[in-house]
């Protein structure tokens, strides 16, 4: 197995260097949304499912939960129109033409 060049918690650094052109990465598809959209990066193994992301929320009390913060919680688990949402994971690359 090939060493990785580049190990980053760091979503936007990961993303950075796929731009660059360094190799692939595994972000959260919305993440990338408009970087597929302009032409520079290419999803690649698009049958491949991650496993689900999950996020937790700490709330003091659910009786008192400020709307943004609802509308938020909510969105989180809504799938989008592109059909990404809900945690779901995408693999992508930089190399437009493979």
């Amino acid at each position: 197995m090939q060493k990785a060049r580049l190990v980053s918690s760091n979503a936007d650094i990961r993303l950075q260097a796929a731009l660059a052109g360094l190799g692939v990465l595994r972000v959260t598809a919305s993440f990338t949304d408009a970087a597929v959209e302009a032409g520079l990066l290419r999803r690649i193994l698009t049958d491949h499912v991650c496993e689900p992301l999950n996020v937790h929320a700490l709330l003091p009390a659910r009786q008192f939960v400020p709307a943004k913060v609802r509308c938020f919680l909510d969105a989180l688990g809504r799938p989008r129109p592109s059909g990404g949402g809900g945690g779901k994971i995408a693999i992508l690359t930089s190399e437009v033409n493979p």
